[in-house]
């Protein structure tokens, strides 16, 4: 059988829970729609499922996602198939702060009996939410972590099954991995696995403050080969690199991972790219003060949202103007300001050279390589 992409299983696969137990890739299903919006369920109905969505606006259902074409078609077949379009979510939390500058959402599912999945949002496609991502890089916890620490706790004593899963996919797998890391051990020992998609990792001085938590046994990471998002800081446990359809950037969509029965294709290693990527960001966080993080992000972030654009997708549009404004809008930080955030980005290259200089010659070339190959497709990323 050759390997298929998620919406593709879902038609194939039809068979009950009871069939078929909880797997894998019912997790990261389970991690996907989560990003979906549910406001148009009463917030008196405390259980719904899939089906309840059918007489939904789809494109509100979709519109926070990156991919809403693909989201649409996802609640579709999920509509279509019986082991999933029944399955209640008991519980969900959003939170959306300008002013605490934090993106959160969580849900609860029960698939089958005696089984609990707590999904955690990674980023939508507001700016908002990448900026709350960039502020990870200088300071550990953020509200979003904070806030699923206490949906943990809020959830876990609520909760009478016995196997609890924690899911989630990009910022969503480093929530869900830091709420497990967090909470008190009593409750912690309840966790039977948490699984991180291609989330972000965490600062160094928070991965020595818990590198011996009992809970890091029961986390698994999976990142595509080529995607650099899990790469991001450091990891707790070791990454499981993953086959896509596409390459770069554009591998850190689920919907292009490939599955092979009920499990994620394996690739060998992850990518030299991805690996000189790792490298050459961590030596330079290693080399600015969280100070300076902050002022480079806040500046980066205070010019964006000077922009005509709410979402990433509104910034793909008329590119040539919005990089045109990006460069006015520079022009009018203070002068001092703006030599900071000068001398920070030639930093950045200076270390990405200094790493390729230390690098053997052997090793260098592959990197190119692989970046000549991933080059196609910068400019189709979302």
């Amino acid at each position: 059988m050759n390997p298929i992409q998620i919406t593709q299983y879902i038609r194939r696969e039809r068979r009950s829970f009871k069939e078929l137990p909880l797997h894998l890739i019912d997790l990261l299903i389970f991690a996907q729609i989560v990003y979906w919006d549910y406001s148009d369920i009463p917030e008196q109905k405390k259980i719904f499922a899939v089906k309840d969505l059918f007489h939904t606006d789809m494109e509100k259902l979709a519109h926070k996602t990156f991919y809403p074409d693909k989201n649409i078609h996802l609640f579709r077949v999920l509509y279509a198939n019986p082991r999933y379009r029944n399955i209640p979510i008991i519980h969900r939390a959003e939170r959306f702060s300008s002013q605490r500058e934090e993106q959160f959402a969580a849900i609860v599912i029960i698939p089958c009996p005696n089984t609990a999945v707590i999904s955690f949002q990674g980023t939508d496609s507001s700016l908002l939410g990448w900026k709350e991502n960039f502020n990870m890089a200088c300071r550990c916890p953020v509200p979003a972590q904070l806030d699923a620490k206490n949906f943990l706790e809020k959830i876990l004593p609520k909760l009478k099954e016995e196997k609890i899963y924690l899911v989630g996919h990009s910022k969503g797998g480093n929530l869900a991995e830091y709420a497990a890391i967090t909470i008190d051990d009593h409750l912690g020992r309840r966790i039977t696995k948490v699984l991180d998609f291609d989330g972000p990792g965490f600062r160094e001085e928070f991965i020595q403050a818990n590198r011996d938590k009992e809970i890091l046994k029961r986390i698994k990471k999976y990142s595509p080969a080529s995607s650099i998002v899990g790469s991001i800081m450091k990891s707790f446990v070791p990454i499981r690199p993953i086959q896509s359809s596409q390459s770069f950037m554009l591998q850190h969509d689920p919907f292009t991972w490939l599955i092979y029965q009920q499990g994620l294709l394996r690739a060998t290693e992850l990518s030299r790219f991805t690996k000189f990527f790792h490298e050459s960001h961590i030596n330079w966080l290693n080399d600015i003060s969280d100070k300076d993080r902050q002022i480079f992000v806040d500046a980066s972030y205070k010019m964006i949202s000077a922009l005509d654009a709410q979402t990433v997708a509104e910034l793909q549009t008329d590119r040539i103007r919005k990089l045109r404004e990006l460069y006015e809008e520079f022009q009018t930080l203070e002068p001092a300001l703006r030599d900071k955030l000068l001398f920070m980005f030639a930093d950045f290259l200076r270390s990405v050279k200094d790493d390729f200089i230390s690098n053997r010659k052997e090793d260098v070339k592959s990197v190119l390589q692989d970046f000549k190959n991933h080059l196609p497709n910068i400019t189709r990323m979302h």
